[in-house]
């Protein structure tokens, strides 16, 4: 199990949302043992797998809000620890999940083999097809947030470089 940076904002969308602060925390996150790169690995009801396994799945195990200042002082002790002081930050596209936000900055974390440190930025999708509307709302919220995110990386973890890959 390996534990990651999450940003992320309220899991409900709602009118008031700019009264929701950006969320900080981690995450610990299993992945099986005969991982294949490239899979995110879950349950799949066509074979009859009704739960998450950790010997054959990638798994969200924890989640743990944390305050900002706390957060980025880790992050910088973590970064000036880490083999480059670098940091991969996944964005995730529409009808995508928090916790399948978090599984897929894990596999991608894992798979890339990177030598700094990953981070999930999520923001509040509806999560299925029909939600597109909604989720193209939540993306113009969420834009300053993401700003403010990319400076405080540079400013207050001390990253070198930040990587971006966003989906979708």
């Amino acid at each position: 199990s390996s534990r990651y940076g999450v940003l992320f904002g309220p899991h409900r969308f709602t009118p008031s949302r700019s009264q929701y602060p950006l969320q900080l925390g981690y995450c610990d996150v299993s992945i099986p043992p005969n991982h294949v790169s490239g899979k995110l690995e879950a349950p799949k009801w066509s074979r009859f797998e009704w739960s998450e396994d950790e010997r054959k799945h990638v798994v969200l195990k924890t989640i743990e809000p944390t305050k900002e200042e706390p957060f980025f002082k880790t992050l910088s002790q973590q970064l000036a620890l880490a083999s480059k002081q670098e940091i991969l930050v996944f964005i995730h596209g529409y009808n995508v999940s928090f916790a399948d936000a978090v599984r897929r900055t894990a596999q991608l974390h894992h798979d890339l083999q990177f030598p700094g440190k990953p981070l999930c930025y999520s923001w509040p999708s509806a999560a299925m097809l029909s939600g597109y509307t909604r989720d193209e709302a939540a993306v113009g919220w969420t834009v300053a947030h993401l700003e403010k995110l990319l400076l405080d990386l540079r400013e207050r973890a001390q990253a070198k470089k930040v990587h971006l890959i966003a989906h979708s």
